[in-house]
């Protein structure tokens, strides 16, 4: 493939036609549809968008919905004592029985207002979001009482 559009459409091509990178992009896309796509291959005798047409129903498809947490950047986090962690200069409340451990946590970069936490064999466990301590400080507390059994 890539020999192909190096030989047949970048060393064919006027590149002092282009004005910005979206008339190159809309060149390539044109020489892909057009010729690239629907012309035999060579080996395949067939052309390639009839090749992968012919096993279309073999390919998985992943749900819309999770497309993007296939795309989130990883981290692995310790869990305080107070059940929060700590990423990119905010902190993040998790359930209490990651307490004192370390969790894999997944987020985008540009929207921080929640992480996931997702198991070793990569399964969405837990969205957490960031800490509100006002909110978190107004939260009516019951005293523990450590002279009873297991608590």
């Amino acid at each position: 493939m890539f020999k192909t559009i190096k030989e047949g459409w970048m060393h064919s091509t006027d590149w002092n036609t282009f004005s910005c990178l979206s008339d190159i992009d809309a060149s390539l896309g044109k020489y892909l549809s057009e010729y690239y796509t629907n012309h035999i291959h060579s080996s395949l005798n067939c052309t390639p968008k009839e090749r992968f047409m012919r096993d279309y129903e073999k390919i998985r498809h992943i749900p819309a919905d999770q497309i993007d947490l296939h795309f989130l950047h990883r981290q692995q986090c310790r869990v305080s004592n107070a059940a929060t962690i700590k990423l990119k200069g905010f902190e993040y409340e998790t359930p209490q029985q990651f307490i004192g451990s370390k969790i894999n946590v997944r987020y985008l970069p540009t929207d921080l207002s929640k992480l996931f936490i997702f198991s070793t064999d990569h399964k969405l466990l837990h969205t957490i979001y960031p800490v509100k301590k006002v909110d978190n400080s107004k939260i009516k507390r019951t005293s523990i009482d450590y002279t009873q059994g297991d608590l």
